[in-house]
Order: C-alpha cells, then structure tokens, then sequence
C-alpha cells in the first residue's frame, strides 16, 4: 500500500519501535467510492423488499449488529476485532 501511495509512514515520536501509519489523500478518495458504490448497491437491493417488509429489515439488521458487538468483545478468537 505504500508503494501504491495509499499510506503514509511516520515515525512515532513517543515509541520509535512503531509508526504511525495514515490514508493518503489518494486512499480516502478511493475508499469514498468504494462507500458510494456500496452504499446504492445496498440501496437497489432494499428496493427489491417489499416496503411492508422495510421494518422487519432495519430490526433484523440491529439485532445483527448488536449480536456482532457482543462476539467481539467476548471472544478473543474472532478475526473482526475492533
């Protein structure tokens, strides 16, 4: 990624055994369309949904995400920490 131009290295000033790693401006850019793209892929496919369904969805997906929290932070094992 560095070499792509995607990040930035600095040293940290308080620990130089590690660096500060940042998005370039290049990165972020990519990474905003990467969200947009995602963001009207996941539109479209909400608009298949019956709007009677709409609610049902938005709950299911909020039980969802709380139950992810919960695994990450009670099980050590998981790759998606935070």
């Amino acid at each position: 990624m560095f070499k792509d131009g995607l990040i930035e290295r600095q040293e940290n000033p308080g620990d130089r055994r590690f660096l500060i790693i940042t998005l370039t401006e290049q990165a972020r850019k990519i990474l905003k369309n990467i969200n947009g793209t995602c963001n009207a892929y996941y539109g479209r496919m909400f608009d298949t949904i019956p709007v009677e369904k709409h609610a049902i969805i938005m709950e299911s997906i909020g039980i969802l995400a709380s139950a992810m929290k919960i695994l990450r932070k009670n099980d050590n094992s998981l790759c998606c920490k935070k």
